[in-house]
């Protein structure tokens, strides 16, 4: 790494702090893939974000889904556990995108969200939304 390019780097963790580990360790899933695992069984949390109504509808299947409108999130945190993975799962993903940001922020240690949400996650295989 060139004198420059450290430089920079320090700067930029300076400037940006902890947030920026953050940022590194936010991962997406695409909803093919999310679904194949929840279909095998796999320990992973569906964390619904999306509001009530938009919520009854949820083809998961055998999953374990969790259920707290985005607009709550923060004061039922407690509600999640932190042994298992959490995906965050939203209507078009990028309430799952903010969501795993709090998540995170907040120090649970597993957490990605679903890349274009629960319009993309019904429609593969024919689910509904």
């Amino acid at each position: 790494m060139s004198d420059t390019a450290l430089r920079i780097a320090i700067m930029g963790e300076v400037a940006c702090g902890p947030k920026a580990a953050t940022r590194a360790r936010r991962q997406a899933v695409a909803p093919p893939d999310l679904r194949a695992r929840i279909e095998r069984g796999e320990p992973v949390v569906v964390l619904d974000v999306r509001e009530s109504p938009e919520s009854a509808a949820a083809p998961f299947g055998n999953g374990e889904v969790v259920c707290i409108p985005l607009s709550e999130l923060r004061e039922r945190l407690s509600e999640l556990p932190r042994d298992r993975q959490i995906v965050c799962l939203c209507p078009m993903g990028i309430g799952a995108y903010e969501t795993s940001t709090i998540l995170i922020g907040d120090g649970f240690p597993q957490v990605v969200y679903s890349d274009g949400g629960m319009r993309v996650f019904s429609a593969v295989k024919g689910g509904e939304s």
